[in-house]
């Protein structure tokens, strides 16, 4: 992920919520697919190419990390 877009992304987020965040998921940029999140277990889903899910999820990320944004 470029270093503006993670930055952006980081400070959303505490420094201690942003770590539990990625020790959970490894964020990326793919050159074909652009913002990927990729889980520890090798789900991925590629933002560019599936665009945000809709309906939206029925957890919240917020709820599924249990973090909070700034």
């Amino acid at each position: 992920m470029p270093a503006v877009e993670m930055a952006d992304l980081r400070s959303l987020f505490s420094e201690r919520d942003f770590l539990t965040i990625t020790s959970r998921v490894r964020l990326g940029l793919d050159e074909d697919a652009g913002f990927v999140a990729e889980d520890n277990d090798g789900g991925k889903y590629s933002y560019g190419s599936e665009g945000l899910p809709d309906p939206s999820p029925k957890i919240s990320a917020q709820q599924l990390f249990g973090v909070r944004m700034k």
